[in-house]
């Protein structure tokens, strides 16, 4: 009876219907006033309205409890002092007033590209990039040679603003993930043109002989990905993962067919530097939950989204659509309630030096986390990401370093060791094992690399011999054949 009674009492509070009190009244009194034993059916009748109350009762202290655990979570975030805006991810824009931008040369210059050139221009790029490693200068044909030439004549101009925008500093700059998923594809293709036209015209300086200057290009190409950091979310590493890797592709033939200047590497390794810092992933795990929280506001009672997140509740493209019924959605908000308290877990290990967030994440993810199996399943592909393109990375310091010394004593180092401090302040650790990366060299070559995914070191099989089959190892082979 007494949860009966407050089942009657949570609708009436909840409800406001003035039918519930005369309703609750007449049963109550025919409970209490009745001398003989109710009819089969008035107890049926009664029965079935009674689980009806208790049930609804119950389904509203659920939700409510469902409900604020969710917006307690939001609550610790903010409290924490943890981003939930992509606002605070940015640079301080007030500065930008006072100080020329870098964003405003990218907007330019992606506004001339058609996002649909960019599969075009990346066959392009991949089919010039070929023809250098595998035809001696005299046989390049003479077709081929003029339609890169005229790429790269209309787009000149083009370039000269990425250019420009290398020299600046980055304030802000919309990817498109802000807009949803579409805005964002869209942006993304326009980008790997642009990146498409400076690896272009990197592998055209390599062919002439302007190493300087094609150094030069990969630094353009190599500051356009700071975009990415202004929404890191794992979409937006992918995308940079890319402009990394075709960047890096471009340094490694570089060596294998020029000799840049000494100030031209030192800037080289200088930019490198910047391109995987050490939070890159606890990053991506930050914007990602405050995506998550941008693009599902309506799984959170309007009044919490409004006043924990400080903004009015956006209509997003991928506004989330609640299911129907309201078990569906408590279960849907119970689910955003898991969703916020792994990625906090997640963040915690990111935050830790490799190889612990590889081996906590990927290896031996904790059991508390298999609620959220699509979660996980990002998570896991993320960390591979940020630990092979880190590895890329700290790969084409250590062959800028390499060069360096190669160029000033005219061989390449006995061993890494010798490189420090002259030319690094110490050697790169290999985030899969958290170990010094490895180095080997004979008369014709030299291979700087991680021992990769397997763990194991496959004596710098950073080229697959196999057709379909991923190298074992990870990182450069630069071949010594041609004298520098």
């Amino acid at each position: 009876m007494l949860i009966v009674a407050t089942g009657f009492c949570i609708l009436y509070r909840f409800t406001g219907l003035s039918f519930l009190k005369t309703f609750c009244r007449f049963f109550m009194n025919e409970i209490l006033t009745q001398k003989e034993p109710l009819p089969q059916w008035r107890r049926v009748l009664l029965g079935l309205i009674l689980a009806g109350m208790v049930t609804l009762a119950s389904l509203l202290l659920v939700g409510y409890y469902i409900e604020s655990q969710l917006g307690a979570e939001i609550t610790m975030i903010k409290d924490a002092g943890e981003p939930v805006n992509f606002e605070d991810f940015q640079t301080d824009v007030n500065s930008a007033a006072t100080i020329e931008d870098a964003g405003r040369y990218y907007d330019e210059a992606l506004s001339q590209i058609d996002p649909n050139t960019s599969r075009n221009l990346m066959l392009i790029r991949n089919f010039y990039r070929k023809s250098i490693i595998t035809l001696p200068a005299d046989k390049f044909p003479g077709d081929m040679l003029k339609r890169i030439a005229r790429i790269l004549s209309q787009t000149q101009l083009l370039m000269e603003k990425f250019d420009e925008a290398a020299k600046l500093p980055l304030f802000y700059f919309d990817v498109g993930i802000e807009q949803g998923i579409e805005v964002y594809k869209v942006r993304v293709k326009a980008l790997e043109a642009g990146a498409a036209l400076l690896s272009i015209r990197t592998l055209e300086m390599i062919r002439t002989a302007r190493e300087d200057a094609a150094v030069e290009s990969v630094i353009s190409m190599l500051k356009m990905s700071r975009i990415f950091e202004q929404c890191p979310t794992l979409l937006s590493q992918i995308a940079k993962a890319m402009f990394i890797e075709t960047a890096c592709q471009d340094i490694g033939l570089l060596f294998e067919h020029g000799c840049p200047s000494e100030q031209a590497l030192s800037n080289l390794q200088d930019v490198l530097s910047q391109e995987a810092p050490e939070d890159m992933l606890e990053r991506a795990f930050y914007a990602e939950r405050v995506y998550q929280m941008e693009i599902g506001r309506n799984l959170i009672p309007e009044k919490i989204a409004s006043e924990l997140l400080q903004q009015d509740v956006p209509e997003l493209p991928e506004r989330l659509s609640l299911p129907s019924t309201r078990w569906g959605q408590l279960r849907l908000r119970q689910k955003a309630t898991w969703y916020f308290r792994n990625m906090a877990e997640l963040i915690e290990t990111a935050r830790r030096p490799w190889p612990e967030p590889f081996e906590g994440i990927v290896n031996n993810p904790p059991e508390s986390m298999k609620k959220t199996d699509k979660l996980m399943a990002s998570a896991s592909m993320s960390v591979r990401l940020a630990s092979e393109v880190t590895n890329l990375v700290r790969c084409a310091i250590l062959v800028v370093a390499i060069e360096r010394y190669r160029q000033s004593s005219g061989s390449v180092p006995a061993s890494l060791e010798i490189l420090v401090p002259g030319y690094l302040d110490s050697i790169p650790l290999d985030t899969f094992t958290g170990k010094k990366l490895l180095y080997r060299f004979d008369d014709k070559i030299y291979v700087v690399y991680s021992v990769g995914v397997n763990l194991k070191d496959d004596w710098g099989s950073v080229v697959s011999h196999v057709q379909g089959k991923s190298p074992e190892d990870f990182g450069f082979r630069i071949k010594l054949a041609k004298a520098k």
